[in-house]
């Protein structure tokens, strides 16, 4: 079996591969990008509902019955609902005064102390 091809003294990547390469080291900086941004976006978020001039949240169920089995039983909220019930399903609403919190690094952890309230 012959070859057609002459031999190549130097063996390396295609201009294809290249670009293929580099597609996929734009995409990733592109996504890291957006990772470290929504990152820093939760991080400030964190800190403004910590050091809040007053840390008065409300617990509100979720109206619709598949939200709860799916994914989150209530949210929370800096206003109080209209109407002050929520969803079908039990106590109503709650009013969570945040007393004091506690930020460690090492490990990483996040405590706090509330006083909940049905409302």
């Amino acid at each position: 079996m012959s070859s057609t091809r002459p031999p190549s003294s130097e063996r390396g990547f295609t201009i294809l591969e290249c670009q293929i390469a580099l597609l996929v080291l734009t995409l990733a900086v592109i996504l890291m990008s957006r990772m470290i941004s929504s990152h820093d976006v939760l991080l400030q978020d964190m800190d403004g509902w910590l050091e809040g001039d007053d840390p008065t949240w409300y617990v509100v169920p979720r109206e619709e019955d598949h939200e709860r089995w799916l994914e989150h039983a209530a949210d929370l909220s800096a206003t109080p609902p209209a109407g002050g019930g929520g969803g079908g399903g039990g106590g109503g609403v709650y009013l969570v005064r945040i007393l004091s919190t506690d930020v460690t690094l090492d490990p990483p952890a996040l405590s706090i102390v509330v006083n909940l309230r049905n409302n």
